[in-house]
């Protein structure tokens, strides 16, 4: 299940949207039409994404930060 934070990310030839919220689940979508879930090495709530100086971010419960180049694969 995932929450209402969504992010959407624009660039010069496509909008990725990304979608985060229990246990790490996040949704991805190219145009926000069609959605995939996907499981993440991220096992706490998401409550924040962001994207700047081409890193994501997400911030997880207890403070635990995350980040990724891709939005796909995450770093603790």
């Amino acid at each position: 299940m995932l929450s209402s934070l969504v992010m959407s990310i624009n660039d010069a030839i496509k909008k990725l949207f990304i979608a985060a919220g229990l246990n790490g689940i996040m949704g991805f979508s190219i145009g926000g039409y069609s959605w995939v879930n996907r499981n993440t090495t991220i096992v706490t709530n998401i409550i924040a994404l962001t994207y700047g100086n081409n890193i994501f971010i997400a911030v997880g419960v207890g403070g635990r930060i995350f980040d990724s180049i891709d939005g796909v694969n995450w770093i603790a």
